[in-house]
């Protein structure tokens, strides 16, 4: 069936759409910037370069956090087959070609579904114009890893749906697969919602197997996914159980990014609270005034058209049609209940509730239940667009034929005008609207905005009473064509300001990043937290300079991406080691001389800051120039730690708050002394003066690369070798060949104990759980293999 969809017209005018829309970053050289796609995800991506191109397995990244695991977090999608492009293509390119690629992905594998449910080539091509361009969906192109995975949920729908009424095993080892592969963009949300989804989908859609039997199906469906990508979870897991979100988050974390009720109507009108595009960013985004965080989801919208097919199908009592009362119902029902959810803190009884049910810290801001509800609504559509406009049976739908319904959808439409046209040319309406919804009003901005929203909707709405009305009184084939028209019209139009572009030079290096890396050696970089509004210097108003500017001051995540690495920064995924994650909030009230012998602790050898540093152990480098109206300075710390130190004087605590007090002290040198946390089961004997005169010990690096070293070590005292490296789980240490137990020291870093002598020392990272996960993954696909090959039917659901 797939061979004749794929020679349909309306699948290639889809891609061929997508391709057009996605013009300029595709052959204009321009590339994608926005918020975490510069922030996060372009910087790792930089580094999986880095390892195809010294042909190095990517285990462990060295720029974040003072280093942390690549393969293991999930979150870098290390393991992701279309990962391949960064192989053969210059970085940007292929990380453009994989956003456009995704988007499109999911506008032709909603197509795909739409087409195996036994709509028409023209209503899946609605479904796919929804799935793929509507305003969640495309604001999901800055959160890469939730768009990577989208695709895949209508691909596992169609897969296991042909499987169930086809009864073929080669289905459910597809819909086994693409659910493996859905699981490793590291979208852990996308992952459950499509499982639930799928699982409804099961018992509500009349499919003639037992419901036993069908639980077995899931089962055996939910199992083989996971033990397909054991090798990933596990290792994820583990790092997720180090890390703050290993443990509940804080309600007040949580709760900023809800649904506020007032961006309901943004589902109908575009840009209902502004523009993203645009600095000053205040001004252009008004919506700011509802919620004190910016958006986590761009935009909302779907179209009044979309809006309006969605509950027609969902009120449809007609029984018999592609899809059935009880599966459409089930679709409905499904995307209101994802809608309520996404409330989130609105409901005054949320709370308790986040408290109590443990898979809602899953999703962590509420806004993502709505991931549940695109593909259930732009299924819906596409069969309401069928039922209406298709080719007249009789069955076809009489609330179209009705004259009170089309008398209803006049007055909408001549209600829908006279308030855009009243809101354009009456000031104290105006004003009086967005008071009453933004708290604010005078904005000449926002009400030029707003005028445009309404106009939009009100046009849509007009053009759809007039085509409603003309398949009210004819049928015409074009009548179904061009209802699609305007729904992918109104799509892209509301969609073409959410995700600006900007020429590839906006990555090329700034002036500061030469001096960092002539000066830094084996140290790390610190960025004291900068003040976040800061006068832009630009010749024009695109957003795209405030992202510059954090480019020109290598924040956050920016400095790894030109490979510096930075150790005490924002932990953005909520996955650096815990530890480390709480020197970093310990270190930001403290004075600089508080401050210094932590940072020296982690390495840290230069310093980016706009205050100015009074203390004997730093010296200033260079002014740093930006574009920002606030001077930044680049300082030298002279007191840094080397990554590998040799220390002969230490002192043993019990607790972190006893050896956070100890390294804030001014006195505290981490060149000469460490502070641990465990004690050995046969401590060293304590500081002696034959120590004290100790001479320096022999470090020599025999091998290194970012997951293995290998240094030999003379010395003349017992001490200890200290790492600054943080505690990581999957690290191990041999001396002479023997494993020695490694200690946390000076908070979040790493030793090992050394007694005199001449040694030899391996240090190398080696999750164990990486090794585990990767024997069941084997396993697990060996069995599916095996059960493909010699088993009649997995399970046999014959009723």
């Amino acid at each position: 069936m797939w061979k004749k969809i794929f020679r349909e017209r309306e699948l290639w005018l889809l891609i061929f759409l997508g391709i057009l829309y996605f013009f300029q970053p595709l052959f204009r050289g321009e590339t994608f910037f926005f918020r975490d796609l510069n922030n996060y995800f372009l910087p790792q991506k930089q580094l999986l370069t880095d390892f195809f191109q010294v042909r190095e397995l990517p285990l462990w990244d060295p720029y974040l956090h003072g280093g942390q695991g690549y393969l293991t977090n999930i979150a870098n999608a290390a393991c992701y087959p279309l990962n391949l492009l960064y192989l053969f293509l210059p970085l940007l390119k292929a990380f453009t070609i994989t956003i456009v690629g995704h988007v499109i992905g999911c506008a032709v594998c909603a197509y795909l579904c739409a087409r195996t449910m036994g709509l028409l080539p023209v209503s899946s091509l609605i479904v796919g114009v929804i799935y793929g361009f509507c305003g969640y969906s495309l604001s999901l192109i800055n959160l890469l890893n939730f768009l990577i995975a989208m695709p895949y949920l209508p691909l596992i729908f169609s897969c296991w749906h042909r499987y169930l009424v086809e009864r073929q095993r080669k289905w459910f080892v597809l819909a086994v697969v693409f659910g493996g592969i859905q699981v490793l963009p590291g979208a852990p949300e996308v992952n459950v919602i499509t499982l639930l989804l799928v699982g409804g989908w099961t018992f509500f859609y009349p499919y003639t197997q037992s419901k036993f039997r069908l639980s077995v199906a899931l089962l055996m469906l939910g199992c083989g996914i996971i033990g397909m990508t054991a090798f990933q979870l596990l290792p994820s897991f583990e790092i997720v159980r180090q890390s703050i979100r290993g443990q509940r988050m804080e309600y007040g974390y949580v709760s900023p990014w809800s649904l506020p009720p007032q961006r309901l109507p943004e589902f109908i009108l575009p840009n209902f609270f502004g523009y993203i595009d645009t600095m000053p960013v205040d001004d252009y985004y008004w919506g700011a005034s509802i919620s004190a965080e910016a958006p986590y989801i761009v935009s909302l919208y779907v179209g009044i058209v979309t809006v309006a097919l969605v509950c027609i199908a969902g009120f449809d009592p007609h029984p018999h049609g592609v899809l059935s009362i009880r599966a459409r119902r089930y679709l409905f029902i499904t995307s209101i209940i994802a809608l309520l959810c996404a409330f989130g803190r609105y409901w005054p009884f949320f709370e308790t509730v986040y408290q109590h049910v443990p898979v809602l810290s899953i999703f962590r801001y509420p806004i993502k239940f709505l991931i549940a509800a695109i593909f259930p609504c732009a299924l819906l559509a596409g069969y309401a667009s069928e039922r209406c406009f298709g080719k007249p049976t009789a069955a076809a739908l009489t609330r179209i034929r009705s004259n009170s319904a089309l008398l209803l959808m006049i007055g909408g439409a001549v209600a829908l005008v006279a308030w855009a046209v009243i809101f354009e040319n009456s000031n104290d309406v105006a004003n009086w609207f967005q008071r009453w919804s933004f708290k604010q009003s005078g904005s000449e901005i926002m009400q030029n905005g707003l005028t445009h929203s309404f106009r939009h909707a009100a046009m849509m709405w007009a053009v759809f009473t007039l085509l409603c009305y003309a398949r009210h009184i004819q049928y015409r084939r074009w009548q179904h064509w061009l209802l699609a028209g305007m729904i992918l019209v109104d799509l892209l139009v509301a969609g073409r300001r959410m995700n600006p572009t900007a020429p590839e030079a906006f990555y090329a290096p700034p002036p500061i990043v030469s001096a960092i890396q002539r000066e830094i050696g084996d140290g790390r970089l610190f960025q004291s937290p900068l003040p976040e509004s800061v006068p832009i210097l630009a010749s024009t108003n695109h957003v795209m300079w405030r992202y510059h500017l954090n480019f020109e001051q290598l924040e956050p995540y920016s400095a790894a991406f030109f490979r510096i690495p930075v150790i005490f920064h924002l932990n953005l995924l909520l996955l650096a080691p815990r530890p480390l994650a709480e020197l970093t909030e310990e270190i930001k009230p403290l004075p600089w001389p508080q401050r210094l012998p932590i940072l020296s602790a982690g390495s840290v050898r230069l310093i980016i800051t706009s205050e100015q540093i009074a203390d004997h152990r730093v010296e200033r480098l260079a002014e740093i120039p930006t574009r920002g109206e606030m001077p930044l300075y680049l300082y030298r710390n002279t007191a840094a730690a080397a990554r590998v130190e040799f220390i002969t004087s230490w002192k043993s605590v019990a607790s972190f708050s006893e050896a956070l007090a100890l390294m804030k002290s001014s006195a505290f040198d981490p060149r000469k002394e460490v502070v641990l946390q465990k004690v050995v089961s046969e401590p060293l004997p304590e500081m002696s003066a034959a120590n004290s005169h100790c001479a320096p010990a022999s470090i020599r690096i025999f091998s290194e690369n970012t997951h293995y070293a290998q240094y030999a070590i003379t010395t003349d005292c017992s001490g200890y070798v200290v790492f600054s490296e943080p505690l990581y789980p999957g690290w191990h240490i041999n001396v002479d060949g023997k494993a020695m137990p490694i200690l946390r020291a000076n908070y979040a870093f790493s030793a090992v104990s050394l007694q005199a002598g001449e040694h030899r020392i391996e240090r190398y990272y080696r999750p164990d759980s990486l090794l585990f996960g990767g024997m069941i993954s084997l396993f697990s696909c060996g069995v599916l293999l095996f059960g493909y090959k010699k088993i009649r039917n997995i399970p046999q659901i014959n009723s």
